[in-house]
């Protein structure tokens, strides 16, 4: 409505903006000056109003404030037109002010950007369908009337509407479309980067070339999985996946002298919702391998055949690069040394398995104590039947009470949901799911309902945590994610096989204590100002340099090892 009133406005007005002056008397000269200057004051308010819009939350006072110097410009014309020149100026201000205002509220509402395509699309076309006939019908409307006084009265009701509406619209937006960029990297930012990847078709491939910057990611998988000469790597891959990406890790494993065999396969659920994937041929070339190197997009170990327990029963050394098939894991996060990682999960392990009690708070709401839990230990690098996530990146435990409140940032189901979706938990089960459309899309995804299956602290400071998907940014240090699975058929936790539903939750930046004692504080992990990982950070490169959080500040590959 704001933007049809704003365009319908202001294409009436330059229509018929020199009849209305020249019929009050002014020359002919006039009237074109008149013309001129509303033309050209528009620019100047409309290049004012994105630098205002930066830095207001809230723009309902700039809409007012255009609406009302329309609103004021029209009726001056009819009732002093000898100062036409001042009502031009003022509607020309006005014009330019609403039409960027209009435009700027499409981007703002809308919570990604295929909702901000859908909402430009709708207000443009039914904006710019009612300009083309908005003239028209003004002139038929001083036609009828053989004066301008009503077809002037009509136009002044058009700003007095785009007002109301747009100190409606025009104030702070939701959460989830304050700002384009994920959680704490921008001013007040409380969106994270929303899940508008569903597959590695979505994401940038790399030039061949790049390649050699691979290298020192692939170099840690290989070290990661102890692959060994003469040893069967199986690199399983969707087809999606970037070539680049799947040469990189083949060179890695050749140059150990290992067999390599490259495996291309459909796309994985999310989740593992359907259930009648993937093909048996997989489970019979799994059984052959020694290790097995995941490039999917979703989890494979939340289907049956691929599950943990069918890992742990084969002697492959078995690592996934959910979501992280692609350059800019290999990178960034994949860089960060071995060994430095290992001590980082040995001490947050250690913190964690003495523990009685953590709890996790967000600023958008998250309230939730996890008690009763055990941890997946500390591990080097992978041996026989071992599953484990690429980049490494975090400490995983598995509670079985879990009490409190979760507010959803981003989902697996909900991606980063428009509206407020919350999620009460008792003794490890969900009792209740609050919202809108989110929580409908949780509710149908899981209809036997959720427990929370595990959850996993990020200790990689290289990993990015911004332009990453999802699956990428919860290994980043500081972060924090939650696993949710379906319950049995009789309403049970079962963590003995795949729910089929298996939704992961991710928070960016969370405050999370162990047993009252502060651990990561808004995202900040406390273990990266230990003396002692300082110390052994040295021992590769500049302390202050690896340990950044900042995962922008890219890693030479000279720091990957000592």
């Amino acid at each position: 409505m704001v933007h049809g009133a704003a365009v319908l406005g202001f294409h009436t007005t330059i229509a018929w903006l020199p009849n209305i002056v020249y019929d009050h008397g002014a020359l002919g000269g006039s009237a074109d000056r008149q013309f001129f200057l509303l033309q050209a004051t528009g620019p100047v308010s409309s290049s004012a109003v994105p630098i205002l819009a930066r830095q207001l939350t809230d723009l309902s006072l700039l809409a007012v404030s255009g609406s009302l110097m329309c609103a004021t410009g029209y009726p001056g014309l009819l009732m002093a037109p000898e100062m036409a020149t001042a009502w031009s100026v003022l509607i020309g201000l006005g014009s330019g002010a609403c039409l960027v205002l209009a435009l700027t509220f499409q981007g703002r509402r809308a919570a990604d950007a295929s909702q901000t395509a859908a909402l430009c699309g709708t207000a443009q076309s039914v904006g710019h369908l009612m300009a083309a006939v908005g003239p028209l019908l003004f002139g038929s409307a001083h036609d009828l009337a053989g004066e301008w006084t009503v077809p002037l009265a009509l136009l002044v009701t058009l700003p007095l509407v785009q007002g109301l509406f747009g100190l409606g619209v025009g104030g702070t937006p939701p959460p989830s479309a304050i700002n384009d960029c994920p959680v704490g990297t921008g001013k007040d930012s409380i969106r994270m980067n929303g899940t508008t990847c569903f597959s590695y078709l979505d994401t940038p491939t790399a030039a061949p070339l790049s390649i050699t910057e691979l290298m020192p990611g692939a170099y840690n998988v290989m070290e990661y999985t102890a692959v060994a000469a003469g040893e069967q790597v199986l690199i399983l891959t969707e087809h999606s996946v970037d070539p680049v990406v799947v040469q990189a890790l083949a060179a890695a494993a050749a140059y150990r002298n290992a067999e390599v065999h490259v495996l291309a396969v459909p796309p994985f659920s999310a989740g593992g919702w359907d259930s009648e994937g993937p093909s048996p041929m997989l489970s019979a070339i799994h059984a052959e391998a020694d290790v097995v190197l995941s490039c999917t997009w979703w989890g494979e170990v939340h289907s049956d055949r691929l599950f943990f327990d069918e890992v742990a029963k084969r002697k492959a050394r078995f690592l996934s690069l959910h979501q992280t098939a692609t350059a800019s894991a290999l990178a960034t996060g994949a860089r960060f040394p071995l060994e430095l990682y290992f001590a980082l999960e040995a001490k947050a392990t250690a913190q964690l398995a003495a523990a009685d009690e953590i709890r996790v708070t967000t600023a958008a709401g998250t309230d939730v104590t996890f008690r009763d839990f055990a941890t997946s230990g500390h591990h080097a690098p992978l041996t026989a039947g071992m599953w484990r996530p690429f980049p490494y990146g975090g400490v995983n435990f598995y509670p079985n009470r879990t009490d409190g409140l979760l507010v959803i940032e981003e989902s697996t189901v909900t991606g980063t949901p428009a509206e407020r979706t919350a999620i009460e938990l008792t003794d490890n089960v969900v009792t209740a799911i609050e919202g809108e459309t989110a929580a409908t899309e949780l509710r149908h995804y899981s209809p036997r309902g959720y427990y929370l299956r595990h959850a996993l602290i990020g200790l990689n400071p290289k990993v990015r945590s911004s332009g990453g998907a999802q699956f990428e940014r919860e290994k980043h240090a500081g972060a924090f994610y939650l696993g949710l699975d379906a319950l049995t058929e009789e309403g049970e936790p079962d963590r003995s096989g795949p729910g089929h539903a298996h939704c992961d939750c991710q928070f960016d930046k969370p405050t999370i204590t162990v047993d009252g004692t502060p651990f990561i504080e808004d995202g900040r992990l406390r273990l990266l100002e230990d003396p002692e990982i300082r110390e052994l950070a040295a021992r590769f490169g500049p302390a202050d340099v690896l340990l950044d959080p900042n995962p922008r500040m890219v890693l030479p590959a000279r720091y990957t090892r000592c």
